[in-house]
């Protein structure tokens, strides 16, 4: 079993909320065009590796990143289209 210092667990909660609130402040109270509002998101994504610094132990890297990477297989993107299966 994986034990995390409590260093990286605090860094995985703060990485958590940053991550909800850019996408909050994005998809909430930006106006302006979608493929805009995308791409401050994803800019502001990119801020995450000034995290990287505070971990002392790669699982948390890989729980964080696995966490999202499952979160984004069980929620489709807002405009994609799910296509049925031919029997």
């Amino acid at each position: 079993m994986v034990v995390l210092p409590v260093n990286d667990v605090l860094c995985g909660v703060l990485v958590y909320a940053y991550v909800f609130a850019v996408i909050f402040i994005v998809e909430r109270l930006w106006k302006g065009d979608q493929a805009v509002g995308r791409k401050i998101l994803h800019m502001s994504m990119g801020n995450i590796v000034f995290l990287l610094w505070l971990l002392t132990s790669p699982w948390t890297a890989l729980i964080i990143a696995g966490s999202f990477l499952s979160w984004k297989s069980i929620r489709p993107a807002a405009g994609a289209t799910v296509r049925p299966q031919a029997r």
